[in-house]
């Protein structure tokens, strides 16, 4: 990675350390029964820079996301934007991003990429 893209991925952690969240999801799916994939998603009310994050996991991942609105609950609100990646995305998310978190988020983050290391490797077996 350059230093400019570094930097730009010191500040998509940044955000994510604040607005962000890494999550495990099971869906049930029938027949196939439980489908796990990791999640990582963003909500919040300055368009702007989630187009930015959007544009930075773009080159990152080589993949873009749709940025849904949310509606609001009172007409005092702003619009809430919210952006998810899934899968491989959100696992090389989280690898990208995980030098600059702090110690909370890092231990989650660390949590997630084990689970599904260990799902590979049984999966393989």
């Amino acid at each position: 990675m350059t230093q400019r893209f570094d930097s730009e991925v010191a500040w998509l952690a940044g955000l994510l350390e604040g607005e962000g969240s890494f999550v495990h999801t099971r869906l049930r799916r029938a027949p196939r029964g439980i489908y796990h994939y990791a999640r990582v998603q963003l909500s919040m009310t300055d368009r702007d820079v989630v187009e930015r994050a959007v544009e930075v996991v773009g080159r990152l991942c080589g993949k873009r996301v749709n940025i849904y609105s949310r509606a609001r609950h009172s007409k005092e609100w702003k619009p809430i934007y919210q952006i998810c990646w899934h899968g491989e995305t959100a696992l090389s998310v989280m690898k990208a991003v995980r030098p600059f978190m702090g110690h909370r988020r890092g231990a989650a983050i660390d949590a997630l990429l084990s689970q599904f290391d260990q799902r590979r490797e049984a999966r393989a077996s």
